[in-house]
């Protein structure tokens, strides 16, 4: 996570219309599953494609945020945007540090969505956050966290991409999931972590799976729809 600063100064993302027809699938899940009566908090809230509807619907999210450009966009936008603080609603951090930023048992709902969880690859941190998460929780709260099939055409399409431009970079690629791995730690490493990786860890930190859902977002030009997988977990009374 620390280390994603580099990665998007070499690498530039735009929106796209798959990444549209998905924000608002998760938007929709979210508002079914996600309640009002407490502050919500999305953890990697990038440019807030997810965070600035659900404000719209009344909803009190805050966005956690390390990458400074996206920061300086979600600030942007949400100063456009009457129902939300960006001075508490914005928090430009790593979720590293979760367990300093925000109170405990505070909140009503965490989540993680569009593919975030991939960018926290180290199994360590992984179980940190998790902890972090169910500590912020109020009882009953929720964790909402999705990942991609990865048996997908286009997500191992994402794999191959990245290995080749760390190939052509002469750094070492990891086999299976991960994006790159570069020995000098200057490029980001991403990890797919699987449903059993996810439940394991939400389990220990004191979190139950509570509803499994299946998003099949449309790629077009004749693709099979692109499988996303959400899991909602909720802290344990």
């Amino acid at each position: 996570v620390d280390k994603a600063e580099d990665f998007y100064k070499r690498y530039e993302f735009k929106e796209n219309k798959i990444n549209e027809v998905y924000n608002a699938a998760c938007v929709a899940f979210l508002k079914q599953q996600v309640g009002r009566e407490a502050p919500v908090l999305e953890l990697g809230a990038g440019q807030g494609a997810i965070m600035l509807p659900l404000a719209r619907e009344g909803f009190d999210v805050r966005g956690m945020e390390v990458v400074q450009k996206h920061v300086e966009a979600l600030r942007e936008a949400a100063q456009k945007e009457p129902a939300v603080d960006v001075e508490e609603g914005v928090i430009e951090d790593s979720w590293h540090h979760l367990d300093t930023r925000v109170e405990d048992k505070t909140l009503g709902a965490v989540y993680m969505v569009g593919g975030t969880m991939m960018f926290e690859n180290h199994g360590f941190f992984r179980a940190k956050l998790l902890r972090d998460v169910a500590a912020k929780l109020q009882e009953g709260g929720k964790f909402i966290v999705d990942f991609q099939d990865p048996s997908h055409a286009v997500t191992k399409t994402k794999i191959d991409y990245y290995n080749r431009e760390m190939k052509a970079l002469g750094h070492t690629v990891t086999p299976g999931d991960a994006f790159h791995k570069s020995p000098d730690g200057k490029y980001l490493i991403a990890h797919y972590p699987t449903k059993e990786e996810l439940v394991e860890l939400a389990t220990r930190a004191g979190l139950v799976l509570e509803t499994e859902n299946r998003v099949d977002v449309p790629l077009g030009g004749g693709q099979e729809p692109l499988g996303v997988f959400q899991l909602v977990f909720v802290k344990e009374v």
